[in-house]
């Protein structure tokens, strides 16, 4: 078993809050100029990227032409507590991973945010490289990203 991927962070916002910004205001902190499958686009990548907001909602990149790419499907929507998804970016939606982000009242204020990114062996032997990839992504997403994005929005 390949153990999840496991990320903590708190931020000085209510839980209701920072759900809204980490869901449905995802293009404000996103970098979708290195994270992004049409990065390197000649157009010059995706203008936005979506994340609906209900279960079976659709996570996805939008291009400056129209063109949708696949991430993931919402698969739990709790506003202020907890939205789950598949993450599949690039690849067959069958092979994707799953991810957890949860919501809760920090101790001294604010919410204490973990995400949990596991299923690991829907991607075979690539598994363990990509969940070592991945947990130096999402400690830098939520940490340099999200985090700074949340305290001054």
């Amino acid at each position: 078993m390949i153990e999840p991927v496991v990320v903590d962070v708190t931020i000085n916002r209510k839980p209701a809050e920072a759900f809204e910004l980490f869901t449905r205001r995802i293009a404000g902190w996103w970098p979708l100029e290195t994270h992004s499958l049409g990065a390197s686009d000649n157009g010059g990548g995706p203008e936005t990227v979506v994340m609906e907001p209900h279960v079976a909602g659709r996570i996805y990149e939008l291009s400056p032409d129209g063109a949708e790419r696949l991430w993931g499907s919402v698969t739990a929507w709790e506003p202020g507590v907890l939205v789950a998804f598949t993450w599949h970016v690039g690849r067959a939606p069958e092979s994707g991973t799953h991810v957890t982000v949860r919501f809760q009242p920090a101790d001294a204020g604010g919410t204490h945010i973990t995400l949990t990114h596991d299923n690991w062996h829907m991607l075979g032997e690539e598994g363990p490289e990509l969940r070592g990839r991945y947990l130096t992504g999402w400690t830098g997403l939520l940490n340099d990203r999200f985090a700074p994005f949340a305290q001054r929005s």
